[in-house]
């Protein structure tokens, strides 16, 4: 049986671990500045996707993929599930072990940001510097080097193994795609340089299309 899971659902977590949940972080994480929210065409989708946030932070395991389990939130016969499971895949994964542990005892963001940003900055200090002199020329704005913002995000994907060119192809890659349009205000570190990192710098070229 495959069971539908929220890819990062970590990050929509208040990150307490003390109390009941009574919240999550949808707004900021989902409506307010990512660019995949905003090529969602169905707006019914967009709602679903919040549903499905919540619906997995409260059970703590992925929800399970059939028609009997989507009737008791959605109506399916307005809009079958499939259309909008295939419509989010940016957001949602389909996976065949309900026991995928969902990361939900992670401390607080700030915390690690705290804990992590000296660390992770000061030895990337000379590739921060490229990067980011890079996404300037490449898409015209003007971000500084020295953000401790900025650098937090860079310094994870170069702890994941991400190079200079890597960064360079994503500039490339997506100042093709999104400068000119309305996108062009997600040429910014926190979006080219986030949870979607990989997925941008695996587009291909000749696909680069223009949303107008």
């Amino acid at each position: 049986m495959n069971y539908v899971h929220v890819k990062n659902l970590e990050k929509y977590h208040p990150g307490y671990k003390d109390r009941t949940l009574a919240w999550c972080k949808v707004f900021f994480t989902v409506i307010a500045g990512d660019p995949d929210w905003d090529l969602i065409d169905e707006e019914i989708d967009k709602w679903r996707l919040i549903s499905l946030i919540i619906l997995e932070l409260k059970a703590k395991k992925p929800l399970p993929d059939n028609d009997k389990f989507w009737s008791k939130y959605f109506d399916i016969q307005k809009r079958p599930m499939s259309l909008t499971l295939q419509m989010l895949h940016n957001f949602i994964g389909v996976v065949t072990e309900e026991t995928i542990s969902c990361v939900l005892e992670k401390i607080r963001e700030d915390k690690i940001i705290d804990c992590n940003a000296t660390k992770l900055t000061k030895p990337n200090l000379p590739i921060i510097n490229a990067v980011i002199e890079d996404l300037n020329k490449q898409c015209s704005t003007s971000y500084k080097p020295t953000s401790q913002k900025t650098g937090k995000h860079i310094s994870a994907r170069i702890s994941e193994g991400f190079t200079l060119e890597d960064f360079k192809k994503v500039h490339k890659v997506k100042s093709a795609e999104w400068k000119g349009t309305d996108m062009e205000k997600f040429l910014r570190p926190e979006t080219l340089y986030g949870n979607k990192f990989e997925s941008y710098l695996n587009q291909k070229e000749k696909s680069v299309k223009r949303y107008v």
